[in-house]
């Protein structure tokens, strides 16, 4: 990952995803490496946000930061955008999904840091 002047560049990047068989019931992990990807981001005191445009949709994600760093709230959006759609193709619609979540720091004995964490 590298950040410059407002510019995000993301190398080596993969996508996964967990899919759940109708038949079976089994869960099944798919993988697959993506191209290079870049985008935009915007600084502002404890927040950071992040928009990349891919070829069929667009990611924006942003975080917050608390002031000593132990708390991360985040949220991650997916947008497609035009999708067109009917059996004549007769409609198009924007349609997309936002996921948020919040990481806690959690301090155990040998003073080193565990993440506790959900995503909803």
């Amino acid at each position: 990952m590298d950040f410059s002047g407002g510019h995000i560049t993301l190398t080596d990047l993969g996508l996964v995803g967990n899919t759940q068989d109708a038949e079976d019931g089994l869960v099944r992990r798919l993988g697959r490496p993506l191209n290079d990807l870049e985008g935009t981001y915007v600084q502002t005191g404890n927040q950071f946000a992040v928009d990349l445009v891919l070829p069929t949709f667009t990611i924006m994600t942003t975080w917050y930061v608390s002031k000593d760093g132990s708390v991360i709230n985040g949220s991650l959006s997916t947008l497609r955008e035009n999708v067109i759609f009917g059996p004549s193709n007769e409609f198009i619609a924007d349609y997309g999904e936002t996921r948020t979540w919040t990481l806690v720091e959690k301090l155990v004995e040998n003073d080193t840091c565990e993440v506790e964490g959900f995503i909803t």
